[in-house]
């Protein structure tokens, strides 16, 4: 049985669906906790600037309605720029509001120097305001600058604030910095607030995250890692089904063997739902993770 932290899943698994379909299809498969999204122009399930305090009491609401308990925030803004900053202020809030002690985001659009300098001179004010809100914020490993925890946790180290830390994501580190993430995660160990679960299969830059124990992620490893280290933060599943108008390979054809339509690879929220319960199962498996098991979708 797995003693560490909560493992829930993010929102953003149904990206290109609504918030409803999203907690319903997280709840039906047997998770109790969640990573609610809020990224502006991609995966708008909760956003902070267009809420009012009676939307804030609907959305707690809702989850209680689906049984969800929510453990992080996705919000990824662009840390380099005072847009970004200020957008992300109020993802803070948000969290605060509704007791989400850690929120999520990337660095932003460092890939030249400027932009980087950017996001130095940034980061500081961002690091007093999760100060000010008691909200950690977790940098992803996510992009050139942190496609790795080596390359994260140096990043981590040059900011030096204990408000700004980082979440692994098991297979970016993997697309993007090209490393296995079951000897790279000790490089972020030291600093580690958040963790996404995602497997992945293909090199760097190849746009494949199947379900979870379908890939080649070694979470066995990853598991025994982080119990030897008492890691007790948050865990979330995130599977990107469909991104960048790239259908992944795991959905070339049907659990018959027939080739799925693209109508439905395109929009169906059960794809997901079939992604979510055959990661819920490999979970129970592998940790004797309590799961309620699928409900029908629309029943």
């Amino acid at each position: 049985m797995w003693k560490g932290g909560p493992i829930g899943c993010s929102t953003n698994c149904y990206h290109g669906f609504d918030l409803d379909t999203a907690l319903k299809g997280i709840a039906d498969a047997g998770f109790e906790y969640v990573e609610l999204t809020s990224v502006i122009d991609y995966t708008e399930h909760v956003m902070p600037e267009r809420m009012t305090g009676e939307d804030r009491e609907t959305l707690i609401t809702k989850l209680k309605k689906y049984g969800l308990s929510p453990i992080s925030l996705s919000g990824h803004s662009n840390l380099a720029s005072r847009e970004g900053v200020e957008s992300f202020k109020r993802r803070l809030d948000f969290a605060k509001d509704v007791g989400i002690t850690v929120v999520n985001t990337g660095p932003g659009d460092v890939e030249d120097s400027a932009g980087r300098k950017r996001f130095f001179d940034f980061v500081s004010e961002v690091a007093d305001y999760a100060a000010a809100t008691g909200v950690t914020v977790a940098l992803e490993t996510h992009g050139e600058l942190m496609g790795s925890g080596k390359a994260s946790a140096e990043i981590i180290r040059t900011i030096n604030s204990p408000w700004i830390l980082i979440n692994y994501d098991t297979g970016n580190v993997i697309f993007y910095g090209g490393v296995r993430p079951e000897e790279d995660i000790r490089f972020a160990l030291p600093y580690l607030a958040h963790i996404h679960l995602k497997d992945k299969r293909g090199g760097t830059k190849v746009w494949d995250f199947p379900p979870l124990g379908a890939g080649e992620v070694d979470f066995p490893a990853i598991f025994k890692i982080l119990s030897e280290e008492g890691y007790e933060g948050p865990i979330s599943v995130e599977i990107e089904v469909l991104g960048k108008d790239i259908i992944p390979a795991w959905l070339v054809s049907d659990e018959k063997g027939e080739i799925v339509s693209e109508e439905k690879r395109r929009y169906g929220p059960e794809i997901v739902d079939r992604a979510l319960d055959a990661s819920m199962g490999y979970l129970r498996t592998l940790l004797k993770h309590p799961g309620r098991g699928r409900k029908v979708r629309g029943r």
